[in-house]
Parts: structure tokens; sequence; C-alpha cells
């Protein structure tokens, strides 16, 4: 999960976002020719409250833990809300390797149209003396800013790019909007490179959704080597949801164990 990093982190995700948003151009989708591959859409990926699983790093087999709880009322964007909460042991794994107790609440709104379930806010802490408990709240600026999983039939490679203004309360968890409240930042761009690829975990092996999400990188940066700001692959597959995350900038693989 791409969202930022604040206390001591925000300063330098702030500076990824400045670099990223140089040469931004936002709210575009560009689609390949028909592929002919597997349809997906958003409510075959279990995105709903009371799933719980766990994922094994795959070089350590340290466990991160996901569970999804309901929300309402959350951040600025109204609508159906979902919470990803994401937990772990030890400070060498995802999420926020290197940082110790680092958790989240990732919180995502679907869109009552298309069906795409997007990030809208961050609840985020460590344990001391990483730094302080905060939120960021993302204020999209168009329809693909922070999607996450796209809720129209997919199955055609796109990349959908967008961007959303930041507003952060760097010293508390709120669930309030932070517009014209909390501490204003630039514009932040999103990359979500969409495709349908295969892939083998404990849990499902087979055709899986993969969405490749950049977040803060100017767009001659967005490679699928690039470590230098934020860069996962998370996949899912059909029936199960979220079933492997390749955080490529973190150097860390997790698969779904469960």
């Amino acid at each position: 999960m791409l969202s930022p990093r604040a206390g001591t982190i925000l300063t330098l995700i702030l500076f990824f976002v400045l670099n990223g948003c140089s040469e931004t151009r936002c709210s575009q989708t560009y689609t390949s020719p028909p592929s002919g591959s597997v349809a997906f859409t958003s409510n075959q990926f279990n995105l709903v409250p009371g799933q719980s699983w766990d994922m094994k790093d795959t070089v350590s087999g340290d466990l991160t833990h996901f569970e999804t709880l309901d929300v309402h009322n959350a951040g600025c964007h109204p609508g159906t809300l979902l919470d990803m909460h994401i937990t772990k042991e030890y400070a060498q794994d995802y999420w926020q390797s290197g940082l110790a107790g680092a958790e989240v609440h990732w919180i995502m709104q679907q869109d009552r149209v298309s069906g795409d379930w997007r990030a809208a806010i961050s609840l985020i802490s460590y344990s001391v003396p990483s730094g302080p408990p905060h939120t960021i709240d993302y204020l999209w600026q168009d329809s693909n800013a922070y999607l996450v999983v796209p809720g129209t039939a997919y199955s055609n490679p796109q990349e959908r790019i967008g961007c959303a203004q930041w507003w952060a309360d760097r010293n508390s968890q709120t669930t309030s909007c932070l517009k014209n409240v909390g501490i204003e930042t630039p514009t932040a761009r999103w990359a979500a490179k969409l495709s349908v690829q295969n892939v083998e975990t404990p849990v499902y092996s087979g055709p899986a959704l993969l969405n490749e999400e950049f977040e803060g990188c100017a767009a001659n940066k967005e490679t699928p080597s690039q470590t230098q700001c934020p860069h996962e692959l998370w996949y899912f597959a059909p029936r199960i949801g979220l079933v492997e995350i390749n955080a490529v900038w973190e150097n860390r693989v997790i698969v779904r164990i469960n």
C-alpha cells in the first residue's frame, strides 16, 4: 500500500510528491488493443467488511496481517467505504519496511457509478520513536486518482493516471475531512497500470488482475525497476481478493497464505 509516510517520513514523501507533480498531467486513460484475456470486475475481489488474512514474506517468512473493517463518514469522500487495516510483527516487514510497529487504516471509497475502489484516507501510526499518529486525506482531482481496483469489466491493459491534493494532520488520527482544516500539500500524481497476469501463491494460482501502482513519480520514472519513489504491484484473484504484493521500492514480496 503506497500511502504517505508522515512524522519524520512525511518530509521525504512530500519531496516525492513535489518531484512527481513537476510534470503532472492528470485524468488520462491509455488502453491497448483487446488482448482476449480473462475479464474481471471489482465485485469478484471480496472487497467487503469482515475479511481477515495473513501474507508471508517470501524471504523471511514473517507475516503481515490484513483485515477489512466497516467504516462510515471517513475523510472527505461520501459513499460506500471500506477500511483495509494492515499490521505487522517486525520492523523489517511490509508495511513500511524499517519502521517498527507501522500500521495503517487504508480507507477506500467505491464510486457509485463506475464501481471503482479508490483510496480516500490513511490513518497511520508507528511504535515510538518513529513518529506520532497522523492522517492523510486524498482530495481527488479526477476519476483516476488513487485507483486500487477498477469497477468496470476489465480485461485489456490500461494506464490510468490521476492526481489528488493531500491534506494532513501530522499529530493525530481523525476521520474528519481535513480540507481547509489540516496542512495543505502539493498535488500528488498516481499511476495505475492495469493488466491480467498469472500469479502463483499458496492460496491461488492462475490469472489475476495486476495493478502496478506509482505514487508521486514523474511520468518518465514510472518504470518496472523504479525504487526511488513508492512503487508496488498488487495482484487480485477472482473470488479471493488480494493475493500478492510486490513492494518494488522496499524490496519486499508478500503472498497470501490463508
